[in-house]
């Protein structure tokens, strides 16, 4: 990241519970409240089938505060979309956010191949094809599945959620996309 403005970051974006900024090559998620719900920042790319990974690094991080990618998100501000996540205690999940509310498709799962705690990374991949999902951390596939919910094409980001440290700060310092047929 050497400006944030393919995801609207020309300045940072602030409200009660989170700032996002770009800074040192990062997009920096930094909370400033407990329980706040995700925040995300998304980018004008918008294929249906693809491969999305993000390198995230945790700075300040506990227990179930969270991090993670978005993808299939049809607009940047109602929060619809894919949401595959992982949290600072070593669990990850996947969810679809739609109309009518949070569905999740992977409850909370260990994973001993996350890096938990503070100043880890972690890389998170989704390969997204139709309705067939596959997820990958850190290089390793952990779960495939299908759902055919958001069958659409969207916008790619980030998210991130703070629910133990009110400090709680990731930085995404990578994020590659891929196009699929």
């Amino acid at each position: 990241f050497t400006d944030g403005v393919s995801f609207g970051l020309t300045r940072p974006y602030a409200d009660p519970q989170m700032i996002i900024k770009v800074e040192n090559g990062a997009m920096v998620f930094r909370s400033l409240a407990i329980r706040g719900g995700k925040r995300w920042r998304l980018t004008s790319r918008n294929p249906q089938n693809l491969y999305l990974e993000g390198k995230f690094r945790t700075i300040s991080c506990s227990g179930s505060d969270q991090y993670g990618l978005v993808f299939r998100a049809p607009t940047y501000s109602d929060g619809i979309g894919y949401y595959f996540g992982a949290s600072c205690n070593g669990q990850y999940y996947f969810l679809r956010w739609d109309s009518a509310g949070s569905h999740t498709l992977v409850d909370w799962t260990t994973e001993p191949k996350i890096l938990s705690g503070t100043n880890q990374v972690n890389r998170l991949g989704v390969m997204a094809k139709n309705d067939t999902f596959r997820l990958y951390i850190n290089g390793h596939l952990v779960k495939e599945l299908t759902d055919d919910g958001i069958p659409a094409k969207g916008f790619i980001g980030a998210f991130a959620s703070a629910f133990e440290d009110p400090g709680f700060t990731v930085n995404l310092e990578d994020i590659s996309l891929w196009t699929l047929q």
